[in-house]
């Protein structure tokens, strides 16, 4: 095999880059990707590609006002165990 020591180009981001622009995990980015709510990708041999025109569209598209705030989390109940 043959490895290249070329770059991607400056536009192109691959799993590490995009990851931590979002201050996540590469493995939480893999769930988003399996949810189909990850930004657009390309799947260039066993490497994915983001365009950085795409995370930040992404990102916009999900932007909220300062003044919204999130809706509460649900709590799972608790389970009481009688004996």
């Amino acid at each position: 095999m043959i490895m290249s020591t070329e770059q991607p180009p400056a536009d192109l981001l691959d799993e590490h880059a995009v990851a931590r622009m979002f201050m996540i995990t590469r493995r939480t980015l893999r769930r988003w990707i399996a949810r189909g709510i990850a930004p657009p990708h390309a799947r260039l041999g066993r490497k994915r590609w983001w365009r950085r025109e795409a995370i930040m569209a992404h990102l916009a598209a999900h932007e909220t006002s300062s003044g919204h705030k999130a809706p509460p989390r649900r709590r799972r109940a608790l389970k009481l165990v009688h004996n």
